[in-house]
């Protein structure tokens, strides 16, 4: 799966360039697995994580595998997302679901926060890429610096 977007200021408009965006999901059987003991973030998020830095026009991209929903089906398929802005503290916002799965229904959608934009994207399969999905990232609004 290519998970890829832009990241753009609280305003909507402005690319945001140097940003991190970090990503972790579930294997295809639903699990946080294969992670090793050299770091936290690899024991508590396994071995499907990474992070990248936006381009100078917002741009970043992701080369994984599709998540499965955890084995209990408490949540749909997912992947976390968490935002590193320069000089700030990183914050998540709400995670990539996939339209028309198990579990993104109309409840799931009147529970979004809509942190950072909504996370519910359609993929779209490629014949050369497999799975396609676009996450558009809006930043924070922050207050001003005294």
């Amino acid at each position: 799966m290519i998970l890829s977007g832009r990241v753009l200021a609280a305003d909507g408009r402005t690319p945001a360039a140097d940003i991190v965006v970090y990503a972790h999901h579930t294997n295809a059987l639903g699990l946080y697995a294969d992670g090793s003991d050299e770091t936290e973030w690899s024991r508590r998020h396994g071995r499907l994580r990474g992070w990248v830095r936006t381009d100078s026009e917002g741009h970043y991209r992701f080369e994984t595998i599709k998540p499965a929903p955890y084995p209990s089906r408490a949540l749909p398929a997912h992947v976390h997302l968490f935002i590193g802005e320069p000089g700030r503290r990183p914050y998540y916002i709400d995670d990539v679901v996939f339209d028309g799965e198990f579990g993104v229904d109309r409840d799931y959608r009147a529970r979004q926060e809509l942190r950072g934009g909504s996370g519910i994207v359609t993929l779209r399969r490629d014949p050369v890429s497999g799975w396609i999905a676009q996450r558009d990232i809006r930043l924070e609004v922050h207050p001003a610096s005294r």
